[in-house]
């Protein structure tokens, strides 16, 4: 257990600061928010960016959204020059909604690299000479930086600590000359030219985790990819409440796992031994330690232990650099427990039903 704490900090967290100095040109910048009911979450994103200076264009992009979206986005337009807004066309039938409102922004960018923003991220001042030092230094194609997540609700927040920990220890971030790697698209920056060359969100136009999908195109056509957590830079306010957070989410779990059954599988027998046998086996040495005294008894005590406490300095590691409450460490056995329910209601959606993302209704898969 303890010998993933050596491995959790290299492969998804990075240095708060750049690691290396800016290039003395940076590529221009065309900064692309889809945003589909986002009327409470939109203004934040949008005071970041304006906060930020720099020459970039900021792109939003409603959705067919039925609330006032449209009107936050004119609103601040209004306010900042850099920032346009425009509605995207009626979604066609063989469409998935966030992909073809990319691609319509996409479209009309102007800048030598695309920043994909997800309407409920905000950005720190320092993110975009971050992620350029990063780009420039490894020589990227494309970077995929996860932010540091923020619920108000409790039950939330453990489901989404359940939710990290799983990405933290069982699925692998992009990385340059690696296959299977984990994009991600709350921001997610592509050189244009790569970006045109795997067809940019046409060629993932049916696929509701565009994200990941389009990662793998990019690792597919040898451009150079990578994935890192960002939390000192970004934030995100994720899901306010646990209904919308299991909703929500289920359009995630299947297709990160490759839409393997047997992945889905070893990912439940894998977070149960991890968040459900050691606090289990503690109480049963504790109880046996009590009622029936003995070396075997003590034995099964310490050991059970051992396991619990290098389970909670795992668990406590990766929610502490996520953010989130120290209370989901607690919660982690109920939570991951959840989390398997999750991923069942995932999978049956994907397989036999429809899969639910923003009021839309798509078939599976």
């Amino acid at each position: 257990g303890l010998a993933w704490l050596g491995r959790i900090k290299p492969y998804w967290i990075v240095s708060p600061m750049p690691p290396a100095k800016q290039p003395s040109r940076r590529p221009s910048l065309s900064l692309v928010i889809p945003a589909r009911n986002e009327e409470k979450r939109l203004p934040a994103l949008l005071s970041s960016l304006r906060a930020i200076p720099g020459d970039f264009e900021i792109l939003v992009v409603d959705d067919a959204s039925t609330d006032n979206t449209r009107e936050c986005a004119a609103q601040a337009a209004l306010l900042d020059p850099r920032i346009r807004t425009f509605s995207a066309p009626p979604k066609p039938a063989d469409w998935v909604g966030k992909p073809w409102a990319l691609q319509h922004a996409a479209a009309q960018a102007r800048g030598e690299c695309l920043v994909f923003l997800d309407a409920d991220v905000t950005l720190e001042s320092d993110v975009l000479n971050f992620a350029n030092a990063i780009m420039a230094e490894q020589q990227l194609d494309a970077l995929s930086l996860i932010p540091a997540m923020r619920t108000p609700s409790t039950p939330a927040a453990c489901l989404l600590a359940c939710l990290a920990v799983t990405r933290a220890i069982f699925l692998r971030p992009a990385r340059p000359g690696q296959k299977g790697g984990i994009a991600q698209g709350a921001f997610f920056a592509i050189c244009r030219k790569a970006y045109d060359a795997v067809g940019g969100h046409a060629a993932v136009a049916k696929c509701v985790v565009e994200d990941v999908a389009l990662g793998h195109l990019l690792e597919g056509k040898g451009f150079r990819n990578l994935t890192l957590c960002a939390h000192t830079h970004l934030k995100t306010l994720a899901y306010s409440t646990f209904r919308e957070t299991w909703i929500e989410m289920q359009k995630h779990i299947y297709p990160v796992l490759g839409f393997s059954m047997r992945n889905a599988m070893l990912w439940v027998i894998g977070i149960g031994f991890l968040a459900v046998y050691p606090p289990g086996a503690l109480l049963l040495g504790i109880a046996w330690s009590i009622f029936a005294p003995s070396s075997a008894a003590l034995a099964m005590l310490c050991s059970a232990l051992a396991a619990t406490l290098a389970l909670y300095a795992i668990l406590a590691r990766i929610i502490r650099q996520e953010g989130l409450p120290l209370i989901a460490i607690l919660a982690a056995p109920l939570a991951f427990i959840a989390g398997a329910g999750l991923l069942a209601g995932s999978v049956f959606a994907y397989t036999y039903g429809r899969v639910a993302w923003k009021d839309r209704h798509y078939p599976a898969r």
